[in-house]
């Protein structure tokens, strides 16, 4: 956040995880890190067709980014908020492109293997004990594998999906039989809430564990009996 001459700019951050919502309260243009803030102050109920968009599990691009509250305008992330000096017009403004594919594979690849291993050591030097997620797939199984040579003990987490289709907890097995020293926690999938029951802070819940650093909001009834609990929702 910054002011200047009046005007105040809001913006999050590019990757999505930390949104910037919207709205006209008593005239006046107020912005929020979470929605559900901007809903109680203006007394609104969720959005009925919002919530069934949930239902599809993941939300496609973009009806994922939109506000669960009519009323409500969510920032995508690659933009910025704009806010008038007279407190009362407001504008989106793009501050992120994603850059161009202009380097060769590989080129790239040493630049981000060295990336990553200087990520999680930075994580994982002090030892302790780290968790991470581990679906199976390219970048949780990467961490879990760099990690896993840190002093650190490591703990892994697989949250299988309720589609007989998905195969992260089979992937996460294949993963596992080269980590030998981690501890492998499986979430059980039945015991999951869907996407709508688990918070409405955000646009949506994500398909990732949760960051350790949120705290749930009271609205959050089921998470104190979902794998969120183990970390807040997000």
């Amino acid at each position: 956040m910054a002011a200047l001459d009046g005007r105040t700019r809001v913006q999050g951050t590019a990757s999505g995880l930390r949104l910037v919502f919207h709205a006209e309260i008593d005239g006046v243009r107020v912005a929020a890190t979470r929605a559900d803030t901007l809903a109680d102050a203006l007394g609104l109920a969720p959005d009925v067709e919002e919530l069934a968009v949930r239902l599809l599990w993941p939300a496609p691009y973009p009806l994922f980014e939109r506000s669960m509250w009519r009323g409500i305008t969510a920032v995508p992330p690659e933009d910025a908020l704009v806010v008038g000096a007279d407190g009362r017009t407001a504008r989106h403004t793009r501050w992120w492109t994603p850059p161009e594919p202009v380097r060769p594979l590989e080129e790239a690849a040493p630049l981000i293997r060295q990336a990553l291993e200087e990520a999680v050591a930075a994580r994982t030097r002090q030892g302790g004990v780290v968790s991470s997620d581990l679906s199976g797939g390219l970048d949780s199984t990467s961490v879990c594998l760099l990690a896993d040579r840190s002093p650190a003990r490591v703990v892994a987490g697989t949250w299988p999906g309720r589609d007989p289709a998905d195969t992260d907890l089979q992937w996460a097995q294949r993963a596992m039989r080269h980590l030998p020293d981690v501890e492998h926690v499986v979430w059980d999938a039945d015991a999951s809430p869907l996407v709508t029951t688990t918070c409405w802070a955000s646009t949506t819940c994500s398909t990732n564990p949760p960051s350790a650093s949120w705290t749930a909001p009271e609205s959050c009834t089921t998470c104190p009996t979902s794998p969120h609990a183990a970390a807040g929702c997000t």
